[in-house]
């Protein structure tokens, strides 16, 4: 959300059990990397709570078993799962965010008896599991194993949204093998959780609405008493140099939710499109320089916001409001200052004016 207001300026982020380690065997494998059809991904600009899923989808992968080697096996799971809130695996990387992980399904086109978990089983909770088994059919056949993926927000205070970062050290993974004793297939092992960025290319999680202000006081006109042309500053000189004549001014924005940033982006109304650090006015050869707050560098102006397209210069940014609903203040100091390649000498005396526009933007 943004506000565009004309400022005239005057100046005169369970049980475990042990994970069995299998030979690899050159008989069964793996015939497709994990799959997904497409993520489902909440709306961006919503207010999300916690425990709420913003993302999901449901992926695959498949197996052949040949008829040497008929029997097939699929365990997954954490062998050291610690799952956090909403049986999530948190995102350290990604504040407020976890992942939970389901078994979901097997498919086959043969005839073939299995015993298998019930759909909805949580991998990111429960430990090493067996989740699917079959003796076979007497012949070759394949199976394709479906996952649930739900990206769930744990602490709605620190969600902020945007790239997913897969940085939690517990492992979840699944292991399919085939034969009697069981022999890992050929690339069984899928890291199910590194998956989520890798094969699968989750997208951007949606960010949350900004907070916002209700309104804003930002028309502003002020008078700056006249001084003496030989007590301009020179542009570059230092703030200090420019104290004569300083005058101040205050933008507020009014009622401001919890979380509130204000980026002000201020644009000189006669040279718009121009980033320089002073705003010019109807004498050709003085114009003015704006400071927020205790800062010693001077405010850039530059072209304003389009849309949501942010300009390159950077723009003033308020503190972040900590708690409760609450006014923001901006305060601002307004000097005298000679425009580039100028000297003293040459200014003369007389009124002068000049006009900028701030433009709001919540973040």
């Amino acid at each position: 959300m943004k506000k565009n207001i004309s400022i005239f300026l005057i100046f005169t982020f369970f049980a475990t059990t042990s994970l069995t380690v299998y030979a690899q065997s050159s008989n069964c494998r793996r015939v497709t990397s994990l799959n997904s059809v497409r993520w489902t991904i909440r709306p961006a600009g919503s207010t999300f709570s916690n425990g709420q899923i913003i993302a999901n989808t449901s992926a695959y992968h498949s197996f052949s078993f040949p008829i040497t080697q008929n029997s097939s096996l699929l365990q997954g799971g954490s062998p050291t799962a610690a799952a956090g809130a909403y049986d999530t695996i948190p995102m350290p990387l990604t504040p407020g965010v976890g992942v939970r992980i389901k078994w979901s399904r097997y498919n086959t086109l043969s005839n073939i008896e299995s015993e298998t978990l019930p759909s909805g089983f949580i991998l990111t909770k429960n430990g090493w599991q067996t989740l699917f088994k079959s003796p076979g059919k007497g012949d070759t056949y394949s199976v394709s194993f479906f996952y649930t993926y739900e990206i769930v927000v744990i602490d709605s205070d620190l969600y902020k949204g945007g790239k997913l970062i897969i940085d939690n050290t517990t492992p979840v993974t699944s292991i399919v093998s085939g034969g009697t004793p069981a022999e890992m297939c050929a690339n069984g092992e899928t890291d199910l959780l590194a998956a989520i960025t890798n094969e699968l290319k989750i997208p951007d999680l949606p960010k949350p609405a900004s907070p916002t202000c209700a309104s804003a006081i930002l028309q502003q006109s002020i008078k700056m008493p006249a001084i003496d042309k030989n007590q301009i500053a020179a542009h570059g000189s230092t703030k200090e140099s420019g104290s004569v004549g300083e005058t101040r001014l205050r933008l507020v924005g009014e009622k401001c939710q919890k979380g509130t940033v204000i980026k002000a982006y201020f644009t000189d109304n006669s040279d718009a499109s121009a980033q320089k650090t002073y705003l010019k006015s109807s004498n050709p050869l003085v114009g003015f320089r704006m400071y927020y707050q205790d800062d010693h560098d001077p405010v850039v102006f530059g072209p304003a916001p389009i849309g949501s397209s942010m300009p390159a210069h950077d723009p003033v940014t308020s503190t972040e409001i900590p708690s409760s609903t609450s006014d923001v203040l901006m305060p601002f100091s307004a000097q005298y200052v000679r425009l580039p390649s100028t000297t003293k000498e040459s200014i003369q005396s007389g009124p002068l004016k000049a006009s900028a526009t701030v433009t709001f933007v919540y973040d």
